[in-house]
């Protein structure tokens, strides 16, 4: 209050901002002038107080909405990765399977005994 004197601010209003959901803060209306507020205008600024809480608060949820868009992104784009890397080593382990463990020249070829030379 003092710094606001220093300053040479004779006569000040002081609004709260608030929305339906949560304060975002307080508007401060002051002249250098001493006048004395009328209830109409401390009614006007008090709509006016309301107006920029909305705008305030619009705009932290949009901050918020685009920080969820990116973390959303983000979490997409890991479970695709993981997805991709699970299709990737089910069709190898299907290929490995599919591989036979002879092929078709050593299952026609005689068994020889191996003898030391």
């Amino acid at each position: 209050m003092t710094r606001i004197r220093q300053e040479g601010v004779a006569t000040f209003c002081i609004l709260p901002l608030t929305t339906a959901r949560r304060r975002v803060g307080v508007l401060a209306f002051a002249r250098l002038e001493h006048v004395t507020y009328t209830a109409a205008d401390v009614a006007f600024l008090y709509e006016v107080a309301k107006l920029v809480a909305v705008a305030i608060e619009n705009a932290l949820n949009f901050d918020d909405a685009q920080a969820a868009q990116r973390q959303l992104a983000a979490e997409r784009d890991h479970l695709r990765l993981l997805l991709d890397l699970d299709t990737r080593r089910a069709a190898d382990s299907q290929a490995h399977a599919a591989t036979p463990l002879m092929t078709p020249s050593t299952r026609t070829a005689p068994l020889t005994r191996w003898r030391p030379a």
